[in-house]
């Protein structure tokens, strides 16, 4: 019968591959039995080739744990990327909207000084105007207040 768990599993397979079982009637019973039976039937040459393999293993096993750890710390960092992209997008968009309200009030300033330009050279002559007005009425004041003399 398989019994489910690992270290049973593990150790069937092993009296599989090392053609242990009913059909020569012996089977290990606990780990102690087993570790005398691997020894039995391996050197010591075999074993330790066994324990360097599963060392390389473990290693590679903790290699592949740490590569998988740093791809998702990229991940991570691409995501952030990917969100301060965005945010810069939407700050660029919000600068460019800026710049060209900024032409457009220009414009209309520009406009405005031009008509207040206009507006000021038409005051300037009409302060003329009214000023030479007022030396002509002086100058009539002055010869009826002459001729009234005389």
């Amino acid at each position: 019968a398989v019994v489910s768990t690992q270290s049973t599993g593990g150790r069937e397979e092993r009296e599989r591959m090392l053609g242990v079982g009913d059909d020569l009637g012996f089977q290990p019973s606990s780990f102690e039995d087993e570790a005398e039976f691997i020894d039995s039937k391996f050197s010591n040459q075999q074993i330790q080739m066994v324990e360097q393999n599963s060392r390389q293993v473990q290693q590679r096993d903790e290699e592949i744990r740490k590569i998988v750890e740093s791809i998702a710390e990229l991940q991570s960092i691409f995501k952030d990327i990917a969100n301060l992209v965005a945010d810069q997008g939407t700050i660029l968009d919000r600068i460019d909207y800026n710049l060209e309200q900024t032409v457009v009030k220009v414009e209309d300033g520009l406009q405005q000084l031009q008509k207040a330009e206009q507006h000021q050279k038409r005051g300037r002559k009409c302060i003329f105007i009214i000023f030479l007005a007022l030396i002509v009425l002086c100058m009539i004041v002055a010869l009826f207040a002459v001729k009234l003399k005389k």
